[in-house]
Parts: structure tokens; sequence; C-alpha cells
């Protein structure tokens, strides 16, 4: 039970990782989106892979405006991921991740100081959402295949604001 449980919570930090990172990335395109609405964003390659055949895989990540032009509210993201493989250099541990993302009505709330006090997404939506951990065959070779059993695929919706 406590194996599951563990399992659970290391999923639900994974998904908040995604969700963090897709923040970062609408943040630091905030000024690229209005002009391209669609950006392709390159996963880490590696050398080769017997379960792997995207090199590099990528992600998609789509702007829906809701007609303002800009970046704000009521806008939506979709993160199409064609085995985005993500090599943490820092760890053993990486992942190879597959699936759509939706991000829907963004929301923010500031102060009167221009401070950034939440952020958030009123919908996330996960659609067959692939997760799984990698393994190296050999270290620093670049070969690379999904550890048996771990592969986890995640469908549902939620909604997060972070304060």
């Amino acid at each position: 039970m406590a194996a599951f449980a563990a399992g659970g919570i290391r999923l639900l930090f994974r998904q908040f990782g995604l969700i963090t990172e897709a923040a970062l990335i609408i943040d630091q395109n905030q000024n690229v989106f209005p002009g391209s609405p669609t950006i392709t964003i390159p996963c880490d390659s590696f050398t080769s892979s017997p379960d792997i055949t995207a090199n590099p895989g990528s992600i998609e990540f789509a702007w829906t405006d809701d007609g303002s032009g800009e970046i704000d509210f009521f806008d939506s993201f979709a993160l199409t991921i064609d085995e985005c493989w993500e090599d943490d250099t820092s760890s053993v541990d990486d992942e190879l991740l597959d699936g759509t993302v939706n991000l829907s009505d963004i929301s923010t709330a500031f102060d009167d100081s221009c401070r950034l006090l939440s952020f958030g997404f009123n919908t996330v939506q996960l659609q067959n959402l692939a997760v799984s951990d990698t393994v190296s065959n050999a270290p620093s070779s670049g070969n690379v295949s999904i550890a048996s059993g771990s592969t986890v695929t995640i469908s549902g919706s939620f909604f997060l604001t972070f304060f």
C-alpha cells in the first residue's frame, strides 16, 4: 500500500512539474505567441533506443487567443507531446512523455504594485498522457530504453492555481 501511495504522490509531482514548465514557456514566449501562435520545442536527443521512435521528440505548444491579441484571461494552450525524452543530467531518473495536455482559461492576479499573487488554469486536461521512466543501457552511451512496467497513462482533468 505504501508503494502505491508513493507512486501516486510521485505522479502528482510530475504533473505539477509539467504545468510549471508550461507556465515558464508561456512567460518566456509571451512576445512570440501573438506573431506565431504555435511553437515547437525540441526534446533531448539520444544515440539509440529499441523503444522510442522520435529522436528527438518534440512538444508542439499552441496558443488559442480569446480575441484580445495578447495572452490574458480565458486564453488556452495545447501541448501535443510526441515522445519527448527529458534527460535530467543531474539525476539518473529520466522520463519519456507522450500525449496531450490542454491548459484552459489562464488566470492571474496581481497586487497594486504589479506583483504576481496567483497564477493558474481553470482546467488542466490530460489526454492519454503516457509517462515512462527510462534507463540508460550503459552509462554515457546514449542508449535509452523504457524501464519495464514503468509506463502510466493518464486521462482526466483538474484545476490548478498557485498562490
